[in-house]
């Protein structure tokens, strides 16, 4: 029975990278040979700046209700803030312990423990080094392909979610103990009711402090303009102009902050009603032909 489990394990992950392959080898021949340029390759420096460090990982974006006590002053003003918050670190780590002490959760516990610890290291790309040696940089010499990647910091997201999952699972720890003492509860006996409401009302205060420790910053959305408000000119363009025409909006930005190519944000958007192939874009690359 367990070799035939194995057999159709390999099978259905035979068949699972054919689908997988099948999805992104087109995708990726293209861009393979649109990138092979040698003008879009980013220089070293630049992703140095833009890895994480460790130091990083020890403040939140916005202000929590607990903090790293006497570690917070090692974060340097102005760089990242990508902790999860304290008490998700503190409830993962014994999540982790809790985890791998138990047979049935144990690899689903691995398997958490492996992402967070990849991406990890992984976030702080050429900031990581051992002995002199930094993995990451070898990697660019055996991949040049990885030149391609501005940010090594944005794998720090999987780090944030792996936290939560293995809070998640110190959570369930703590669910399940509550459940034990309910089962054993005796109310004739003086304690036992006491006891019980406080385990549970443990949990809940744990798991809800967890959710709510790090406030969500206040998003700000945009008013969209009526299409009416630019019928005039986007009809005039379809009427005067042909449909493989290219048109430019000017005039172009002029520094290199979001806000600054907010005007190229809209002239996409209002291609979506002329129909016009633009010079205008928004990426992080910048051809020298641009």
């Amino acid at each position: 029975l367990e070799a035939r489990r194995v057999r159709g394990s390999i099978i259905w992950g035979i068949l699972a990278a054919i689908v997988i392959l099948a999805a992104i080898v087109p995708v990726v021949m293209v861009q393979s040979r649109v990138l092979s340029a040698p003008y879009y390759e980013r220089p070293r420096e630049l992703i140095q700046e833009l890895s994480a460090r460790p130091t990083d990982f020890l403040v939140t974006p916005t202000p929590e209700w607990l903090q790293f006590v006497g570690l917070s002053h090692w974060h340097e003003p102005g760089r990242w803030k990508l902790s999860p918050g304290l008490l998700k670190v503190a409830l993962a780590f014994f999540g982790l312990v809790v985890g791998l002490r138990s047979c049935p959760r144990r690899n689903w516990t691995l398997t958490w423990l492996a992402v967070s610890a990849g991406a990890f290291l992984g976030s702080l790309g050429l900031n990581f080094q051992i002995a002199g040696w930094c993995p990451y940089a070898t990697l660019l010499d055996w991949f040049p392909t990885l030149t391609r990647l501005r940010t090594p910091a944005r794998m720090s997201v999987l780090v944030q979610i792996a936290v939560v999952f293995l809070a998640a699972e110190a959570l369930l720890w703590m669910y399940r103990r509550a459940r034990i003492v309910v089962r054993k509860a005796n109310f004739g006996r003086p304690g036992v009711g006491v006891r019980t409401t406080f385990e549970f009302g443990l949990f809940w205060l744990i798991g809800i402090a967890a959710c709510c420790e790090v406030p969500l910053r206040r998003m700000s959305f945009v008013d969209v303009p009526s299409m009416e408000s630019q019928k005039a000119w986007i009809d005039w363009l379809k009427n005067n102009t042909a449909e493989d025409a290219v048109i430019a909006h000017v005039p172009f930005p002029k520094g290199p902050l979001p806000r600054d190519y907010e005007s190229e944000a809209w002239a996409m958007y209002w291609g979506l009603f002329h129909h016009r192939r633009m010079v205008n874009g928004y990426s992080g690359f910048f051809p020298a032909s641009y």
